[in-house]
């Protein structure tokens, strides 16, 4: 004799999936990390209204997409040599102080970029410093701001806090470039970016008032007892557990060559110009490649029951490069 089976059960089994399958939010109910998110997802969507608005203007200003590309050059160096001794310094002093310094030094140097576009100073030079500024500053805040989950998330809700930040950062990366794109088709460059710009300044004071919200979160101590290091000996240290774990080089390793080899975004202000007319192409080009990786976001509630990650990221890296 057979047990019918009960009308609802495809219903459960379809929700079931969609649980396992959707985005773990279970971290917002932590109040300090909720400020801290809130903060980081207004500001992350004028973050990156000013990363279309730069090379556009830079594009503008010079007509060629080399200069576009040393933008790149101009963001990548600092973060290549202040992310390292950041980190350092993070781990060894107060991150809600380092954090709200970097993030005010980021505010003062969106103030620059919002200055010369008003005063139309017209210089690609001023816009790589300021650029430059801009990279140092996010060098000193991003790790700090990484590195604050652990002080106010338990351990079994940081891979879901990452998991949520990412895909904040994704869905900032497709509306904001979008949002660019209409306030250039709707005022041109000439007050368009001053428009961009002075988004970028008002929505970034959102994550500044989150910052002094926060606990203070003194330096950590290791196993021992001892506090952590900053400064070179610190980077030295991170450089040296780099070097014992595989994974994590290897995730290093990929990433930088994913970024440097199969990142076109330096052309993406001609193409708008000279395939698409301008106007609002430029958002859809900068939010393409966001688009797709939202959407991996918000089905992402697997990825942390994976048991072979780095075959994994290998696999993502590659079909990224097709």
């Amino acid at each position: 004799m057979t047990t019918a089976t009960s009308p609802r059960a495809p219903r459960v089994a379809r929700r079931g999936l969609a649980r396992r399958l959707a985005i773990d939010l279970s971290p917002l109910r932590v109040p300090a990390y909720r400020r801290l998110w809130l903060g980081n997802t207004v500001a992350m969507f004028g973050f990156q209204v000013t990363a279309v608005a730069v090379p556009v203007e830079m594009y503008a200003l010079t007509r060629d997409s080399l200069w576009v590309g040393l933008l790149g050059v101009a963001s990548f160096v600092p973060l290549l040599v202040f992310g390292l001794w950041a980190g350092a310094v993070a781990d060894a002093r107060d991150r809600r102080q380092v954090l709200l310094t970097g993030s005010v030094l980021l505010w003062l140097s969106m103030l620059g970029l919002l200055g010369q576009a008003l005063l139309d100073v017209g210089s690609p030079v001023l816009l790589l410093t300021l650029v430059t500024l801009h990279s140092v500053a996010f060098a000193i805040s991003s790790p700090a701001r990484s590195a604050a989950l652990p002080r106010i998330l338990p351990p079994e809700l940081l891979p879901a806090a990452m998991t949520l930040n990412f895909t904040t950062f994704t869905a900032a990366s497709v509306v904001g470039p979008l949002a660019a794109g209409v306030i250039f088709a709707a005022w041109g460059t000439g007050a368009g970016l001053p428009i961009a710009y002075g988004l970028d300044v008002v929505l970034f004071l959102g994550l500044i008032v989150a910052t002094l919200r926060l606990p203070a979160m003194p330096p950590a101590t290791t196993t021992a007892g001892a506090a952590v290091r900053s400064g070179l000996a610190g980077v030295l240290d991170g450089l040296r557990y780099l070097t014992t774990t595989p994974v994590l080089l290897l995730s290093f390793g990929i990433d930088l060559i994913a970024m440097i080899l199969a990142m076109p975004r330096a052309l993406f202000p001609e193409i708008a110009v000279e395939r698409f007319g301008g106007g609002a192409a430029v958002g859809w080009l900068y939010s393409a490649m966001a688009i797709g990786a939202m959407f991996a976001g918000l089905t992402s509630g697997w990825i942390g029951r994976m048991q072979r990650q780095g075959r994994a990221l290998v696999l993502a890296v590659l079909a990224w490069g097709r």
